[in-house]
């Protein structure tokens, strides 16, 4: 879960989501456990993580840029990772180019 929440909030800016919309995802870290005990989701940050998943698949795809370098990250764990393929150019004025 503190992985998911990192990745989310690094992406979170560029999806044109708030930290306030994400706080029932993130309060799930709170308390004085270890950060790799089981957690539950509540339905807040179900619903919080389908705003993310919604806005991530409306994002459109760009094409690429020949003078800048391809990225990859890949999300999740297990069974169930993800990859994005994408290009940072900080001059643009969407810096983020989702391949």
């Amino acid at each position: 879960l503190h992985q998911l929440c990192g990745s989310v909030n690094w992406v979170r800016p560029l999806l044109g989501i708030t930290t306030e919309e994400m706080a029932p995802l993130f309060n799930c870290l709170t308390g004085g456990e270890e950060l790799d005990s089981p957690r539950e989701l509540t339905p807040e940050a179900v619903t919080a993580l389908g705003k993310v998943e919604k806005a991530i698949s409306e994002k459109q795809a760009h094409r690429y840029d020949p003078d800048l370098p391809f990225e990859l990250v890949v999300l999740g764990e297990g069974r169930f990772t993800h990859g994005l393929i994408y290009q940072w150019g900080v001059d643009r004025s969407d810096p983020l180019l989702i391949i």
